[in-house]
């Protein structure tokens, strides 16, 4: 025991002898009160503290797997954005031989279009 403990005991058995409800003893009373009510509240704090801790603790065990799940996700969008795009290329290209075909079979049918009119000229002469 402390010695204020003690000193406050012994002063409340010797004031209790003397008379009862003496200001002193309220007063160690309201003391003894309030360092009870200190204790809870230290205990309450400890508790709180303790859960915001636990909180932040999985908190950031949940964002550092969402940051490794959305990693790895970005990486398979960027591998897809790039197949798509080697994919766009090679239509594009694809296009570009269409066209200059259809462009070419249409410079020859315009040829034997004319040929075949000319033919007919001459054979109607």
């Amino acid at each position: 025991m402390s010695s204020m403990k003690r000193m406050a005991l012994h002063l409340v058995l010797a004031l209790g002898v003397a008379g009862s409800a003496s200001p002193i003893s309220k007063v160690l009373e309201l003391l003894g009160g309030m360092e009870e009510k200190t204790k809870k509240q230290g205990q309450e704090a400890d508790d709180a503290i303790k859960e915001a801790d636990d909180f932040c603790h999985r908190r950031s065990d949940d964002l550092g797997y969402s940051i490794k799940t959305s990693t790895n996700e970005k990486d398979d969008l960027e591998a897809a954005i790039e197949k798509s795009a080697s994919k766009i290329e090679s239509v594009a290209t694809t296009l570009q031989e269409t066209a200059q075909s259809i462009e070419a079979n249409e410079a020859e049918l315009t040829k034997a279009t004319e040929v075949r009119e000319k033919e007919k000229a001459d054979f109607a002469a």
